[in-house]
């Protein structure tokens, strides 16, 4: 896409042909030799329709969708959610402009908010979105964070930041220091105002020897020449807890936060803002649960398990998972397995982070005998810490994938157990800050 694109785009006709096709398929829209410009008109129909559900307020404004940007930008239920969480202020700082729907989120918060973008096809695509979605107090600047920061002197309450996750070659990539612009260089995060005494590192028990961050430590970089009091930064959702602590920790105090929606984990963000150290999973709509990071228990094994009391299994939701936090949560509620595994329990529990099942029945895993009882019937499988995979599970068993029947595998120290579970629906709701 060009700078000359985004004028075409901004066409009367352009955009009411745009409007008038949303409804069809974009493959079928770029072969329409009656619409002007098709190939640009299918491209917008095609990611239009994909906004429809992760960026409603974009597509009801027919925002200018840049398929860069589209990929990776925040859902406008996790920029809100960042948004909320700073608590606003005066002025805000969005390195990482891309689409703009941080700075978007953030300009509800904030009397003011710069959103830095370096190329500037999107940079103006972001300026005629702000337009359209009525946000007059976000300025787009086109230049690089990197120079950003060390040529203003400008002051701001709260920064974010969404490196880029794509390589040049166009390889997906997850370490913060891979990224561009790589976040531990900028100076923002090099500040006195983040350090406590806290060996957060050993608080959380992450690795003490990680090559592809070592390079990075506090004392080597410059401050830069922006004047910046909290920094949120957002990660891949594939990115480690453990490590965002032990990587980031090493400039200061920090939290770390897991954020899903729709079971799906969206977004590791790290959180400077002057609390000692917290670990937190949030789960979108359902609610949050947190703790500081020293006091999440070590994986030891258990010696209790009694299947034949256990009435009801807890599948906890994906941030529980990637927090590792599924026995803090359930606060001696359940039998868990693990700090990412599922949870047994006597009783039905009460505002879980996740989804309650109740139990059929649940024994140890013997295929011989599951092939006897399962054989060819059609199931829907739920794998938690299991040490089978679901193409041996199947073959062993005789299942056949799909189906509403729904079979759990987990291990359970060195044995794996499987259960077949039933949804207790007025239970698999979340309640906030337990």
């Amino acid at each position: 896409m060009t700078l000359e694109d985004i004028e075409v785009l901004c066409r009367d006709d352009v955009r009411r042909a745009i409007e008038d096709n949303l409804g069809r398929d974009a493959a079928a829209v770029a072969l329409d030799k009656h619409i002007p410009c098709p190939s640009l008109v299918a491209t917008q129909v095609k990611y239009l329709q994909r906004a429809r559900k992760k960026l409603p307020s974009y597509y009801d404004a027919r925002c200018i969708m840049v398929p860069l940007s589209f990929e990776q930008s925040s859902g406008e239920d996790c920029a809100h959610h960042k948004a909320a969480g700073t608590g606003g202020g005066e002025a805000a700082l969005d390195l990482t402009c891309g689409l703009g729907v941080d700075a978007w989120a953030f300009s509800k918060h904030f009397g003011r908010v710069v959103a830095v973008e370096r190329n500037d096809v999107v940079a103006a695509a972001a300026r005629e979105n702000f337009r359209r979605l009525g946000a007059g107090n976000i300025e787009v600047v086109c230049d690089s964070a990197e120079s950003y920061v060390n040529t203003t002197g400008e002051h701001f309450d709260w920064c974010c930041a969404d490196p880029d996750r794509r390589s040049h070659d166009g390889r997906r990539l997850f370490l913060p220091q891979d990224c561009s612009p790589d976040i531990f260089s900028l100076g923002i995060i090099n500040s006195d105002r983040f350090l406590i005494n806290i060996d957060v590192a050993k608080n959380t028990g992450a690795s003490e020897n990680r090559d592809t961050t070592e390079k990075h430590s506090a004392s080597e970089h410059h401050s830069a020449n922006i004047k910046v009091d909290k920094v949120v930064i957002k990660n891949s959702p594939m990115y480690d807890v453990d490590e965002a602590f032990r990587a980031f920790g090493r400039f200061g105090s920090c939290s770390v936060e897991a954020v899903s929606s729709g079971g799906e984990c969206k977004e590791v963000l790290v959180w400077f803002d002057g609390r000692e150290p917290h670990l937190t999973a949030t789960a979108l709509g359902m609610g949050s649960f947190s703790l500081p990071a020293d006091e999440r228990m070590a994986d030891t094994a258990h010696s209790d398990f009694t299947p034949q009391e256990y009435r009801y299994a807890v599948i906890p939701d994906v941030s529980i998972v990637k927090t590792r936090l599924a026995r803090e949560h359930t606060g001696g509620s359940c039998y868990v397995t693990s700090g990412n595994g599922c949870g047994f329990a006597v009783d039905a529990p009460k505002g879980v982070l996740g989804r309650v099942f109740g139990i059929e029945w649940l024994e140890r895993y013997e295929p011989r005998r599951l092939r006897k009882r399962l054989s060819g019937m059609r199931a829907t499988v739920l794998l938690r810490d299991a040490t089978l995979t679901l193409p041996q599970i199947m073959r062993a068993t005789g299942i056949r994938e799909g189906g509403e029947r729904l079979l759990l595998f987990t291990s359970v120290g060195r044995d794996i157990w499987t259960a077949e579970l039933k949804e207790v629906k007025e239970n698999a709701v979340a309640a906030a800050n337990l």
